[in-house]
């Protein structure tokens, strides 16, 4: 009765917001309307692209693609933090890709065929998406043509829908390249250089000075004998307030208490290695063995020489099988070492193979289908007339029932028996494995070169903080946060009275993953953002890596920032601004009846540089650095005549042109390819960023994520 009651009311609850939305249609127009109803609706959407909405689940369904795509890739279960990290952001571009790059894209008449698509696949130019893919390499790991059509041909006899799925997700990104490519070579074509400007920015490249300068520096630290008043800084803000746009974002200080073990934690975990040691000596079932001892799962692979880390390298190689590496210290981690077995071994082998389905048939009939065939293809028939009779892999049934060649790890989970297998059969045997998906009778037909390959069982214990290392770093963080009382005067105070340092971390977006050092700032970030100014949190966990107080000492919203919030930034700008008009009215003093350079250097106790081959073309000057005022006054300067002052970035410069030399190497064409260049890179880098503003691109997972 209880529960049926809370549904009545929160369904009366419901008939009433519906009631009050009709009532309020009457009052209010359609569009102000449907913008309220929007809001509700957008808190349940990850972000918006082009004015589409992205909800949740939507989102949700493109992760889950990729992440079978990644999962596939890696041949494992489940993902790593970080590449979930990377699925949810694949997720995402592939909406910017739908929603704002392709519209841009069907605008220009861009667009890529099915002809065009496959010639990037097969043809003489391969996509570099292909081409840079490890599932369409040879044994020698370079790009293999045979490999892709080898891989396309297997897709309809793949049961498990992995290879079309794989496939269809390289054809995507191979297009999107494609189109992206394309994009921009047209952006880098708009560029428009008139008569006028090509021969000037060609006569400005062929035009080299030397000079003479002085400079007086602008130095970064305040000069006190410059007076500024408020009234200047002030009168500077309102001249330049869209200087001043920002985004909104938050300061916080921090105390961290990084949940370390303790000399404790060590001691004890270094006891149960040295105990757990005395029973790896004398373990028959290493692999059993290691599952149940080490904080790092058995590794079965085998590795030749420098694959290992350098202690274990050496060991594995100068070992036998009764071989055992004491335990040792690497950081807080102890670790010990067995030799699990000894292989020479190829790093690839090629291999052909019948798969016999086991599909409505008992495991002791397909057993002796695969023994059959064995029988028969010793006594010399023919595998590949055998394959396309018994095999269900009709892509290798087009080669004779050829797989290619392998490597350690190349093949899915799934067949990890078989792979392991074809690295022990000595070339040109027959045999047969079970597997997943069957039996297989195979053979392998060449090996690579042999290396001596060594497995380790490897136990290794980690010293992890304890209950009470814990326990007691809580009550550290929590006592400073209580006794703080939600005030940062207190904070401050009481962190500098116990010794804690304040870490500060500026300008933290609401999207941001990671603040300052720290990885995974999720939980910080999400109270910063639902706190006051000056306000300090409660205790907070950052991945069981660290207990952290913080406290909010600057709240930014977006839009022009408030004159207070940037005035130190004003008073730095107006000093300096007027520390240069002392500086160049010092200079202009000492140049007043100076008939030289070095005469103005002395009255300044100065020293006269020099700088070769100042080009108006180049970025910067040799021995100064970017200055474009100090370029331009060089550029137009006649020839041994005392110049400036120059207000630069830098400092405030006196100059004289030595020499200049006008010459004819740099063409008009040169100019027009370095134009071209610079502005396709640079479209390249930048046309992204334009379309995520123009396309109004919202981005809100960090709601969820």
């Amino acid at each position: 009765m209880a529960v049926l009651e809370k549904i009545r009311v929160r369904f009366g609850v419901f008939i009433t917001v519906l009631i009050g939305l009709a009532l309020i249609s009457f009052v209010i127009d359609v569009n102000t309307l449907q913008t309220v109803i929007s809001m509700f609706s957008s808190r349940y959407d990850v972000g918006s692209v082009a004015g589409k909405s992205i909800s949740y689940q939507d989102y949700q369904k493109k992760v889950d693609y990729y992440s079978a795509v990644n999962q596939m890739i890696i041949g494992a279960n489940s993902l790593s933090e970080a590449m979930q990290e990377r699925v949810r952001e694949q997720a995402w571009q592939a909406y910017f890709q739908e929603y704002a790059l392709n519209a841009e894209y069907e605008k220009c008449g861009l667009n890529v065929s099915a002809e065009e698509l496959l010639d990037l696949a097969r043809g003489r130019y391969i996509s570099p998406v292909l081409y840079n893919d490890p599932v369409f390499t040879d044994e020698t790991g370079e790009f293999s043509r045979t490999a892709v059509v080898n891989f396309v041909q297997g897709i309809n006899s793949d049961p498990s829908g992995q290879r079309a799925m794989y496939w269809n997700y390289v054809e995507q990104r191979m297009k999107d390249a494609q189109l992206a490519e394309k994009y921009v070579a047209l952006l880098g074509q708009s560029d428009y250089l008139n008569v006028l400007q090509l021969k000037d920015a060609v006569n400005s490249r062929n035009t080299i000075a030397d000079i003479s300068y002085i400079v007086q520096p602008l130095g970064f630290t305040a000069d006190t004998s410059i007076r500024v008043t408020e009234a200047d800084l002030t009168a500077y803000y309102k001249k330049n307030r869209k200087n001043f746009e920002q985004e909104t974002s938050r300061d916080v200080e921090y105390v961290s208490f990084p949940i370390d073990p303790s000399d404790e934690d060590i001691r004890l975990t270094e006891e149960d290695a040295d105990k757990i040691f005395e029973e790896f000596k004398t373990a028959d079932d290493l692999k059993q063995f290691v599952t149940f001892n080490s904080d790092r799962s058995f590794d079965d692979r085998f590795y030749k020489k420098g694959e290992l880390s350098e202690k274990l390298d050496s060991f594995a190689f100068n070992a036998t099988l009764k071989s055992i590496l004491p335990v040792y210290r690497e950081d807080n981690t102890y670790i010990m070492a067995r030799v699990a077995a000894i292989r020479n071994m190829p790093d690839s082998v090629q291999v052909r193979h019948i798969l016999i389905s086991q599909q409505g048939r008992t495991k002791e009939a397909v057993n002796k289908t695969a023994d059959s065939l064995v029988t028969i293809l010793e006594r010399g028939g023919n595998f590949g007339y055998l394959a396309q009779q018994y095999s269900i892999d009709q892509v290798a049934n087009r080669s004779e029932g050829d797989l290619g060649w392998i490597k350690q790890g190349s093949l899915i989970s799934a067949m990890k028996n078989f792979e392991d297998t074809c690295f022990i059969v000595p070339r040109n045997k027959y045999f047969k494995v079970e597997g997943n998906y069957g039996v297989h009778v195979a053979q392998i037909t060449e090996r690579s070169a042999e290396h001596k390959k060594v497995k380790l069982a490897v136990v290794e214990k980690v010293a992890e903080a304890g209950k009470i290392t814990i326990q007691s770093l809580f009550m550290q963080a929590n006592e400073l946060a209580a006794l703080s009382l939600n005030n940062y005067d207190e904070f401050v105070r009481l962190s500098n009275e116990k010794g804690y340092i304040r870490v500060p971390a500026y300008k933290i977006m609401e999207s941001d993953k990671t603040v300052s050092t720290f990885a995974n700032a999720r939980e910080l970030v999400r109270w910063v953002y639902e706190a006051k100014d000056r306000e300090v949190s409660a205790t907070l966990n950052l991945n069981n890596e660290y207990f952290l107080v913080a406290a909010v000492t600057e709240i930014r919203e977006a839009g022009i920032a408030p004159y207070e919030q940037v005035r130190v930034e004003v008073e730095q700008i107006v000093r300096r601004e007027k520390q240069a008009e002392v500086y160049a009215q010092r200079i202009k003093e000492a140049m007043n009846g100076a008939s030289s350079l070095e005469a103005v250097a002395e009255k300044l106790n100065v020293t006269v540089e020099k700088a070769l081959d100042v080009s108006f073309g180049n970025a910067s000057i040799s021995g100064i650095g970017t200055e474009p005022k100090l370029e331009g006054a060089i550029a137009g300067a006649p020839v041994n005549t005392l110049s400036g002052p120059v207000k630069g970035i830098s400092g405030v410069y006196a100059f004289t042109v030595d020499t200049r030399e006008t010459g004819s190497a740099y063409t008009e064409e040169d100019e027009k390819m370095r134009r071209r260049l610079d502005y396709t890179q640079y479209r390249m880098f930048d046309f992204i960023s334009v379309l995520e503003k123009t396309k109004n691109v919202e981005d809100w997972r960090f709601r969820y994520f």
